[in-house]
Parts: C-alpha cells; structure tokens; sequence
C-alpha cells in the first residue's frame, strides 16, 4: 500500500495529482476557494509557501467506508505551470547537493445546507499522485474542530449556504 511518505514530489505529474475530500452530505465545498499549500525548506535556508488552486474534476473518488460524500479536485492550469517549475528548481538543486523537503495541506471553504452539529464535524482526505494510481488515505474519520488553530471557529471556513457570510 503507498503512503505519503514514501511519495517523491519530483516524481509526480502535477497534471495527474487529484485530491478526493469527503465530507458529511450536508456540506458542499466552494470550488473557487480550494487551495493546496506546499512549504519548502530546503538545507541551503530558502524558505518557499505557494499556493495551488484546485479545481473540480470529474475524476472517480477512491472506495472507502465512509458515510461521506466526495469531492474530487485536480490543480488548476496555472498551479501545474508552478508546480513544474518548482519541480525544475528543487531538481536542479538536488543536482547541487541540496537537500530539504516539502509539506502540504488542503484548505478550502464550504458552506452548509444545516447547521453544523456542536461536536465533531468528521472529514477524510485522500491523495492520488498519478493518473490511474493508487488513492492514498491522507487523513480519515478527522475532525475539522479539532484541527483548527486556536481562535480560529469552524464557521469561519463552513459558512451556511445562501447567507450573506457565504464564502465567495
């Protein structure tokens, strides 16, 4: 079974890679606001933060228990050209004996057709790194309240649909 950890950034088709949300039926994600974040820090002190822009694609989700609804997401047009030329860079970097690594995370917003419950709001995320690959669990039955910074509201990402503090 892949994992995350084994996976190599510079192997992967940024065209192909998909990211499969699953989460209650209630809840239907802003497709103009689904981003993955990558932080690169690499042994020679260059920091890098880039955002990708995901865009619904009509990608298959992955099989799983799990009473959620799917969202499949692939990178939009613009984040492919990005992600290939960072690609380049950390090759060429590697070449020059430079080492470092890179982390990701999805964020997006949603809004909500009821309201969300008081308790846990359970998600699960997948990654797929190349067309027809493997899906790879990434996160599953997660809470989203418990993966909040401190401060920070679930409402502030799943606003109610159709009211005025909808995401836009």
């Amino acid at each position: 079974m892949p994992t995350l950890m084994r996976m190599d950034p510079l192997a992967l088709d940024p065209g192909a890679v998909r990211v499969a949300v699953g989460v209650p039926a209630q809840i239907q994600p802003d497709p103009r606001r689904q981003n993955l974040k990558l932080s690169i820090t690499r042994s020679d002190g260059l920091r890098r933060d880039l955002v990708l822009h995901l865009r619904p694609t009509s990608d298959s989700p992955p099989t799983s228990e799990a009473e959620n609804r799917f969202h499949v997401f692939g990178l939009d047009s613009r984040a492919i050209d990005v992600a290939r030329n960072l690609q380049d860079e950390l090759r060429r970097a590697k070449a020059a004996g430079v080492r470092g690594h890179v982390t990701w995370k999805v964020d997006g917003a949603a809004c909500a057709t009821t309201p969300l419950p008081a308790g846990p709001v359970r998600f699960d995320l997948f990654l797929r790194a190349r067309e027809g690959g493997e899906w790879i669990y990434a996160l599953a039955n997660a809470d989203a309240r418990a993966m909040l910074d401190p401060g920070e509201k679930l409402e502030d990402y799943i606003s109610t649909c159709g009211s005025a503090a909808e995401p836009r």
